[in-house]
């Protein structure tokens, strides 16, 4: 079975080595200890966002994938279990709540990454 496609491109937090400016905003600096918002532009570079652009961006894109879903007559609630391909409701004690292989549960990325959920 083929890998499912992401439109999310590859994000994660982390801690900056160094001083530098964020990419969305130059007037926002990022010192050395502080988290960042890192994102793959392509295979060979990245962009980084200080703490509050990257929770902004995360917020922005978890509205649109949203709209999205309410575009193709899902609830904004229900996710895709690439394992099952079926629907899931995150309310409902179904097989997608839990992962078998590793028998816990799943938390959202939106929901473990600036309170937004």
């Amino acid at each position: 079975m083929p890998k499912p496609r992401s439109l999310v491109a590859k994000a994660e937090w982390e801690v900056a080595k160094r001083d530098h400016y964020c990419s969305r905003d130059r007037r926002h600096v990022i010192y050395a200890g502080n988290r960042r918002l890192s994102v793959r532009v392509d295979k060979r570079s990245t962009k980084t966002y200080c703490y509050e652009c990257g929770c902004a961006i995360i917020a922005y894109s978890q509205t649109v994938l949203d709209d999205l879903k309410i575009e193709m007559g899902l609830s904004s609630n229900m996710r895709v279990d690439p394992n099952i391909r079926q629907l899931t409701s995150p309310n409902s004690d179904s097989v997608a709540d839990v992962d078998r292989d590793e028998g816990k549960t799943r938390t959202p990325v939106s929901s473990l990454l600036c309170g937004i959920r």
